[in-house]
């Protein structure tokens, strides 16, 4: 699935969940955590529903980081895993997950990092095997590099 499909399913779960709650003030109404840092707006859900706003990943995320919905419930073919919670959160759980540390590396190595896990979903026990090997330096000789320099 693309990414336009994806954007596409979550515009048709939250249609559904709006319909069913009969319209979007209710949906908002039913569905906004008490204690959530920032309530589900009418406006924002108008937004997402006409495509004026992109119903992208970290937006849905924060959808239901606001609501009472479960994690992932506008991405059901994600597995809902801590696998997903580390490669889709921010860096720190990453580099936290890996091993590494985030003072030793700069910008573009967190990019290339995050890209790599990311391009890796469809084959995650493969991509953190190698992950892993990479960070704990290979061998000796890989670590030092050649002798008598």
């Amino acid at each position: 699935m693309d990414e336009k499909e994806e954007i596409a399913e979550r515009v048709r779960l939250l249609m559904e969940l709006i319909d069913s709650s009969g319209g979007i003030a209710p949906f908002c109404r039913k569905y906004s955590k008490e204690d959530a840092e920032t309530p589900i707006s009418p406006t924002y859900v108008s937004q997402l529903k006409n495509g004026s706003r992109s119903f992208g990943f970290k937006a849905a995320r924060k959808m239901e980081d606001n609501s009472t919905l479960p994690k992932y419930y506008f991405d059901p073919w994600r597995k809902q895993s801590k696998t997903n919670e580390i490669f889709f959160g921010d860096e720190s759980d990453l580099l936290e997950f890996l091993g590494l540390n985030n003072g030793k590396l700069d910008f573009e190595q967190l990019k290339r990092i995050k890209r790599f896990v990311n391009a890796s979903l469809e084959k995650q026990e493969a991509a953190l095997e190698t992950i892993k090997s990479l960070g704990s330096g290979g061998s000796k000789e890989a670590r030092e590099g050649p002798k008598g320099k």
